[in-house]
């Protein structure tokens, strides 16, 4: 039992020399002259026993170069040793007279790694005289153990944080890539680190040896900090635009830690820029494009813009980790951001898409939110991409046919907004701003519409308005009038008239297409004119004749120089008359 006893004296004492650096012989105990000793130097147990027997406890000093870390490890037969042994010993900036107030020392909890190593937790510290205290029974073991206080140089030894970093102005600043250590040495301890990132990127804190619990604060420009994001894990990940940064760390499962931060810069053209937490904020983003992205928190939204030039057909898509238990909620808007479509991630396949839409040219909204009854929190990345597929500009005509006088109405098919419309021969056929064509005279023209720099074109072939066909006139002797053959501004006539009969003669067109001409001789320098104007069911002749018989009239001696009659349609004569 003594053993024992001596072996647990002798464990606190070694406590007791964390706070100084050197080995010693103790003759006399007093708080106003404490014992000077050395750091990263070996001590027996034994040799740290102060005489005066009527002192409880017992003050050593120790003084550190520059700012760095402090601990105890014991060397020996330490297995045996209670907690309560172990963590007698206490750490202080001044000789504190107050043993009993936890707020004036720093925590020296002891963790025994085997049977032979009892060691104490890192404290931080800052250049400058440290005092250590310990009860003085527990010294006078007669042991053999030895008992180290190390020591080691921050920025040198390791990296790690330095004392005071309790304030956003004195946070401790960090690179990427490195690991850091700190710990939690006293009651409401607070450790603040201060980084940069220097364009948008993906952040990544990563805890090394336990757990940690953080909090993320952004900096404006005018110093000012807001809370972006608590986390408590060993890996989390934020993305992150261009500025100052700071993280509290506080302690979750363990007041020793060791963390580190990596950066990855991301391109616009791929990643998601934060903050694009409103549509006025939102990523403007190209379509048939995925783009990567991740929701920082529960709060966190995610909007992306995208211009459509024309109307067409798109299709929202998402892909989210297979299986991870995250559910996404994906909504397109239009620009005044009435709600178009609304879906969720499957959850258990890692692509869900929307039905097709059919929109037009505008600008549109995504925005992508974690689902209320999912997760609520997906850190890891997902990706969303607006297809589009262009319905083909069509022209609803590429060869017309018109007679004189007509219109016909072009279209460019899945076509909005400015088309601009010309014609090769105004003369022939002219062509308005919206479309329509209207056919003047006899000829071809090329009608074109010009849209988005591309050219379309209609080839329109205008024609006489006289089409092949027989006409009758019942009401003068049953005489018809054929036109056999219609090309260009030539018809060929046969006719059966009350005194003649003609043949395959042939007529000229007009211009205008809507009359043609035809001269029959009588006699020598005597001549029939005859004038053809296609009418509503048939065509009108008109005759000027200088001859004594007339081809339109059945008198042997006509008196009138001018004849007209109108030959109509078989179908006009019997539902006429």
């Amino acid at each position: 039992m003594n053993k024992i006893l001596k072996k647990v004296m002798a464990v606190f004492l070694i406590v007791l020399t964390v706070g100084f650096l050197g080995k010693i012989n103790v003759y006399a105990s007093n708080r106003d002259k404490p014992q000077k000793v050395e750091l990263n130097e070996a001590y027996l147990i034994e040799d740290l026993i102060g005489e005066d027997y009527y002192s409880s406890y017992y003050y050593l000093e120790v003084n550190v170069p520059t700012d760095g870390r402090i601990r105890i490890k014991i060397q020996g037969d330490v297995d045996e040793f209670s907690d309560d042994y172990r963590n007698a010993m206490k750490i202080a900036e001044n000789p504190v007279e107050n043993l009993w107030d936890s707020s004036e020392f720093f925590e020296t909890d002891f963790v025994l790694e085997n049977v032979e190593t009892l060691t104490s937790k890192w404290v931080t510290v800052k250049e400058g005289t440290l005092y250590l205290v310990y009860p003085k029974n527990l010294a006078r073991t007669g042991t053999r153990t030895k008992a180290i206080v190390e020591y080691q140089k921050n920025n040198q030894d390791y990296y790690g944080e330095t004392e005071d970093n309790d304030t956003f102005d004195t946070a401790n600043v960090i690179q990427a890539g490195k690991v850091y250590e700190g710990n939690y040495s006293k009651d409401y301890d607070k450790d603040i680190y201060k980084f940069q990132v220097t364009s948008a990127s993906l952040v990544e804190i990563n805890s090394y040896n336990t757990k940690i619990g953080y909090v993320l604060y952004e900096e404006d420009e005018n110093g000012n900090v807001r809370k972006i994001k608590q986390k408590e894990s060993q890996k989390s990940r934020v993305r992150l635009p261009r500025g100052n940064y700071y993280i509290t760390v506080y302690g979750v499962e363990d007041d020793e830690y060791s963390f580190g931060i990596n950066i990855t810069p991301e391109s616009a053209n791929q990643f998601e820029q934060e903050w694009n937490n409103y549509s006025k904020e939102a990523n403007h983003k190209e379509l048939n494009t995925w783009y990567t992205g991740n929701l920082n928190d529960a709060d966190d939204v995610d909007y992306y813009h995208f211009k459509i030039p024309q109307k067409s057909i798109v299709t929202l898509e998402v892909k989210v980790l297979r299986q991870s238990g995250d559910f996404l909620k994906v909504v397109l808007y239009d620009a005044k951001l009435k709600e178009l479509q609304s879906f969720y991630s499957d959850g258990v396949n890692p692509y869900t898409k929307g039905e097709n839409l059919t929109v037009n040219a505008g600008e549109y909204y995504v925005r992508v939110e974690a689902d209320y009854y999912g997760d609520k929190e997906l850190e890891r990345d997902y990706q969303v991409r607006l297809s589009q597929q262009i319905k083909p500009v069509k022209l609803n005509k590429t060869k017309a046919s018109l007679k004189t006088g007509a219109s016909l109405k072009l279209k460019l098919s899945e076509a909005s907004g400015k088309i601009q419309w010309m014609s090769s021969k105004p003369s022939i056929a002219a062509v308005s701003a919206n479309g329509t064509v209207k056919a003047k005279k006899i000829g071809t023209a090329v009608i074109t519409a010009n849209y988005q720099g591309k050219t379309y074109s209609c080839q329109v072939n205008v024609k006489s308005q006289f089409t092949k066909g027989t006409w009758y006139a019942y009401s003068n002797g049953g005489f018809y009038f054929k036109i056999k053959k219609v090309s260009g501004r030539k018809i060929w006539i046969t006719s059966r008239m009350p005194k003649r009969t003609l043949s395959k003669v042939k007529a000229t067109i007009s211009t205008n297409g809507k009359k043609a001409t035809v001269s029959v001789w009588c006699r020598k320098n005597k001549k029939h004119s005859l004038v053809i104007n296609k009418i509503a069911n048939g065509v009108k002749v008109q005759e000027k004749s200088s001859c004594q018989e007339k081809l339109l009239s059945a008198s042997e001696r006509e008196k009138k120089k001018t004849i007209t009659q109108k030959f109509y349609t078989e179908e006009y004569w019997q539902s006429n008359y």
